[in-house]
């Protein structure tokens, strides 16, 4: 996966409470998750993906999980506002909303 000029080549686990990292290497470079899921599906490779973006195919058996006995260190969700100085209101109620969800 690439981000902007980022290559994401190494993948942050937790094994028994220590953080590590596993580096990865491939013949494929996107920056579209989607674009991952779909090599994923069609055989190319495994991917580090959310589980929001699998879950489906994981529950219909298209995607398996694997590295189950490691857990992800804690990860912080941005949200993004276009450039102006006030943001319409339904832009800071989904805001609002998405703070709520996943803070609590």
């Amino acid at each position: 996966m690439r981000f902007g000029a980022e290559l994401d080549h190494l993948w942050q686990v937790c094994e028994q409470g220590e953080e590590r990292h596993i580096a990865v290497t491939g013949n494929r470079i996107t920056n579209d998750g989607r674009l991952v899921r779909d090599w994923c599906l069609a055989g190319y490779g495994i991917a580090f993906k959310s589980f929001w973006d699998v879950r489906d195919d994981l529950e219909t058996g298209a995607l398996v999980q694997l590295l189950k006995d490691k857990t992800l260190p804690p990860k912080t969700i941005q949200i993004l506002f276009p450039p102006s100085r006030r943001q319409p209101l339904r832009v800071k109620a989904f805001a609002d909303a998405l703070a709520k969800k996943f803070l609590s």
